[in-house]
């Protein structure tokens, strides 16, 4: 019996005695640039340009000066984007964007390679009413319901994004808005990624469709912005998003949920900018308002 502990205590430490480290150098990829640019009819085009960096680099992205931004459409009108005063690396321009014509971008800075990437915007999707129902309790949490109907024009693959707001009018021309989470009460229709409010039409095309969701109930928001204002509303937006917008946001909060997990498949997040990283989309906005009080 003796021998048999010799023998053991011998494997153990030949086991760890043996024991090597190597170290991998991984290869450098060179820094391409990276851009975040969503654009929509209602609202200034903005571009965020910034570097990519080593995979293993827990800095923030760098962001780019001095780049030169392009953009142009259908009609070859050509338009520079120029740098937001002390903003760095974000860069503007204010032109008339139109549904269902595609644009494209170019960018160029010292250093990297040129990138471009081309997207449109989508023709915007009428919501017909905004509900609210009910206060259910499940384990006991509350749950407000709300319903949301559309219409869905047939024919056509649509992507959509909903939001939900409490706003608040002081009567003096100031609107204070908050975003509401929520999750959707008929999740088997959606594609609902980590919060966000993802839709397309596959099982509902062409058809008018009431889009439940279940919020927090509004009773002590309500109750909080009541003092303070003079009419409260919930407001629901929605996003008609472009295929690239879709893409990009659901692989993304895919991601970032399977970067938390240690078992879950890796996602890689969806790029549509050529020679570089990122995403250049278009979207459409309809919404409609319920007063509250």
């Amino acid at each position: 019996m003796k021998y048999a502990h010799y023998i053991t205590a011998f494997f153990c430490f030949a086991l760890v005695s043996c024991e090597t480290v190597i170290d991998i150098e991984l290869p450098e990829e060179p820094s391409k640039l990276v851009l975040n640019c969503y654009f929509t009819p209602d609202s200034v085009w903005v571009a965020d340009l910034s570097a990519s960096k080593p995979i293993l680099s827990s800095d923030e992205l760098p962001q780019i000066d001095g780049a030169d931004i392009f953009v142009s459409n259908e009609d070859g009108e050509i338009f520079n984007m120029e740098p937001l005063p002390g903003q760095p690396g974000l860069y503007s321009f204010n032109q008339e964007t139109l549904p269902n014509q595609a644009y494209t971008i170019n960018v160029s800075a010292q250093g990297f390679a040129n990138i471009v990437a081309s997207s449109k915007v989508p023709e915007a999707t009428m919501i017909t009413s905004v509900d609210t129902g009910s206060v259910t309790f499940t384990r006991g949490f509350g749950e407000q319901e709300v319903s949301v109907t559309i219409q869905d024009p047939p024919g056509v693959r649509n992507y959509y994004e909903l939001q939900l707001f409490l706003q608040a009018d002081n009567g003096a021309g100031g609107l204070t808005s908050f975003g509401l989470p929520f999750s959707f009460a008929n999740e088997d229709i959606f594609s609902f990624e980590d919060g966000q409010g993802l839709i397309d039409d596959t099982r509902f095309d062409g058809r008018e469709f009431r889009i439940d969701v279940l919020i927090n109930p509004l009773g002590f928001e309500t109750q909080v912005l009541d003092s303070i204002a003079t009419e409260l509303f919930l407001t629901a937006e929605l996003r008609t998003v472009s295929e690239d917008y879709f893409l990009y946001e659901s692989t993304l909060s895919r991601y970032q949920f399977s970067s938390n997990d240690p078992f879950s498949q890796p996602a890689q997040v969806y790029n549509n900018v050529t020679g570089g990283f990122g995403i250049f989309a278009g979207f459409n906005s309809s919404s409609m308002s319920l007063p509250l009080n």
